[in-house]
């Protein structure tokens, strides 16, 4: 009789998402990740799935014009997260170092760093690059850009 119970008993409400603090979180999250950079999708607060769900949901449901303008430029950088694994998260962590250092503070060690491992970065570089776009066209088909 139990299982004949569970037919007929009213469906368990799944918990309200807080969206608000889930775009605050993920606001968070892009201030400390670079803007020039992939960053593992391990980071965000949800799969990245849900989350484009979440930031289309908030950006179709605020007024503010300004608030909605900063929603989708964080919408669009979605982008940068890819799922990594750890030896292409070395190679960004590597890359993003030269990259920041001053000319006269990279030495042989890095360029050849560089020479060994560019690839592989541009590669990540472009699979971002592609998914920023990817995200814009779905604010355009969307309505919403």
């Amino acid at each position: 009789m139990g299982w004949l119970q569970s037919i007929f008993s009213p469906k368990q409400v799944e918990p309200k998402l807080d969206y608000e603090n889930i775009v605050r979180s993920y606001g968070a999250i892009l201030e400390a990740t670079s803007k020039e950079s992939v960053s593992n999708a391990n980071v965000l607060p949800m799969s990245k799935d849900d989350l484009t769900k979440i930031l289309l949901i908030t950006i179709a449901s605020t007024k503010d014009p300004e608030l909605r303008e900063n929603i989708k430029v964080c919408f669009i950088a979605l982008g940068n997260f890819i799922e990594l694994t750890d030896e292409q998260q070395d190679v960004v962590n590597q890359m993003d170092a030269i990259l920041k250092s001053s000319p006269e503070n990279i030495d042989m060690a890095a360029i050849t760093v560089m020479a060994e491992k560019g690839d592989v970065h541009s590669a990540l570089m472009q699979k971002a690059e592609d998914q920023r776009q990817s995200m814009k066209q779905i604010l355009q088909r969307s309505g919403l850009w």
